[in-house]
């Protein structure tokens, strides 16, 4: 069964490699992940928070407008469609789709493996609430330290809590981070997992 998403719709998004298998093996495998989020999810939405791990990977973000989306679907891809017309949230899961398995043709290629690499169901949670959407970003920078590998959120490269403190970020918008937290110190905190328990309970792999 398809994801479904919808425009203007905030989503914690999750996924996790297939049975004991890895994600990431390396610096390089982390890097060029986040360059097939930049050619295909970027155009679509707006980035909060990220965190790639060994196996699994977060985000937390929103879809963008179908204002937004009609200039992307309709004049890179489906110029002969009106606005009406266009199904969205199919479009949207293309690009999910696209992301992963040209990750994992490269990857396949790279180590001389073959098949499945993600499971085949994309997870998500929709996000209702600006508190839950804080609650979100800090257990996705909060996870590198849940899984046992650092004590650190700034310790672990891979994650939108180091992307923050860049003069220039490539992957988050930061401005609407600014929109969310009355100041920059509120979200370059380090998060406490009293804060983001009830989101770790909640997750279905």
């Amino acid at each position: 069964m398809k994801t479904s998403f919808e425009p203007g719709e905030t989503y914690h998004i999750y996924n996790r490699a297939i049975a004991n298998e890895l994600l990431f093996r390396n610096g390089e495998n982390y890097r060029f992940f986040l360059t097939k989020y930049l050619k295909y999810l970027s155009p679509v939405s707006r980035l909060y928070a990220f965190c790639l791990m060994p196996n699994h990977f977060h985000f937390a973000l929103t879809i963008r407008s179908k204002d937004e989306l009609v200039k992307v679907l309709s004049n890179k891809e489906q110029s002969e469609l009106v606005e009406a017309d266009i199904d969205f949230s199919g479009k949207i899961n293309l690009r999910f789709s696209n992301l992963f398995n040209s990750y994992a043709k490269s990857y396949n290629k790279m180590f001389n493996r073959s098949g499945q690499l993600f499971l085949r169901s994309l997870k998500k949670k929709t996000v209702c609430s600006t508190t839950y959407l804080k609650n979100v970003i800090k257990y996705i920078h909060f996870n590198p330290v849940h899984h046992g590998f650092i004590e650190d959120p700034y310790d672990w490269t891979f994650s939108s809590i180091v992307e923050y403190q860049k003069a220039e970020q490539n992957l988050i918008e930061k401005q609407s981070i600014k929109n969310l937290f009355k100041n920059e110190m509120d979200y370059l905190v380090k998060p406490k997992f009293e804060d983001i328990k009830d989101i770790a309970l909640d997750l279905d792999y």
